[in-house]
């Protein structure tokens, strides 16, 4: 199908139907309310993402970012693996 839009601009339609953008919603993110770790030894946080549009993932304890920034297309199950130190608490 070839036409002009209202604005005077001439278009060209290759399907049969119109396709149009659909704004996606918010990315949903779910982890543990609480995660207990004991000292010196390994502790794993797990959380999920369902997003339809690509996001990164920085994982903080007490405001300092833990390990680097990590890019994901879609929606993915995350796992941050930390040795902490014989001092910190969590």
């Amino acid at each position: 199908m070839i036409g002009v839009d209202g604005h005077g601009y001439k278009f060209q339609r290759i399907t049969q139907t119109a396709i149009s953008a659909i704004r996606p919603r918010p990315p949903i993110v779910t982890m543990a309310p609480l995660i207990r770790g004991y000292y010196d030894n390994a502790v794993t946080l797990t959380c999920g993402v369902d997003s339809l549009v690509p996001f990164e993932l920085r994982w903080f304890k007490d405001q300092t970012p833990l390990g680097n920034t990590m890019y994901y297309r879609l929606m993915q199950k995350v796992v941050f693996l930390n040795k902490m130190s014989f001092s910190e608490k969590i």
